[in-house]
């Protein structure tokens, strides 16, 4: 009995051991993609290490920062989409308005993920008693998930975009009404 307890125990230590080499690879890769400047997949790799190792507060923080930076890149590279898009939008170029499309839904799987880190709940709609710091939050959210939903008619895609306005107005009750007929 005493011999099987034993066995069983270190076991654990070696699997406890290996997840930790594992998270520890993960965030060494993620610092070294980081540095390259891939953001998309440092925030895989940081992920990872995170989801292995929760207590850490080093894997979770390096996840933020590289969840914020990823964001602003994101951000960035729809606001020249757009920029691009705006003269285009009578004539129509489909593959420039198909990556602002990209960009907006890359910010905001990264902005959803961001509000997880957080606690704040991107699906139920606010109440008085949600926190201000929430609030600001949903409205930004709310600000992004219009915008794609304006990129997606655009881009030919009118029953996604109707599925993201309805998001949209979930998000933000106090929604204008003309602000929820955009998609339509």
């Amino acid at each position: 009995m005493r011999t099987r307890l034993k066995r069983l125990a270190a076991l654990a230590v070696v699997i406890a051991l290996a997840a930790g080499c594992a998270a520890g690879e993960a965030f060494r890769k993620g610092n070294a993609a980081a540095k390259a400047g891939d953001l998309d997949q440092a925030v895989a790799f940081y992920r990872t290490a995170a989801k292995a190792e929760p207590d850490n507060p080093n894997y979770k923080i390096a996840l933020e920062r590289a969840l914020m930076a990823a964001s602003r890149a994101h951000f960035e590279k729809a606001k020249g989409f757009e920029e691009q898009g705006q003269p285009m939008r009578d004539g129509g170029e489909a593959a420039a308005r198909g990556g602002f499309v990209t960009e907006l839904e890359a910010l905001l799987r990264e902005i959803e993920e961001l509000a997880h880190l957080h606690g704040v709940d991107v699906v139920v709609p606010p109440t008085p008693g949600t926190p201000a710091r929430h609030r600001e939050f949903l409205r930004g959210y709310s600000n992004v998930l219009h915008n794609l939903a304006i990129a997606l008619r655009e881009a030919g895609r009118p029953e996604e975009s109707l599925a993201v306005t309805s998001r949209t107005c979930r998000a933000s009750p106090g929604t204008p009404p003309a602000m929820s007929r955009t998609a339509s």
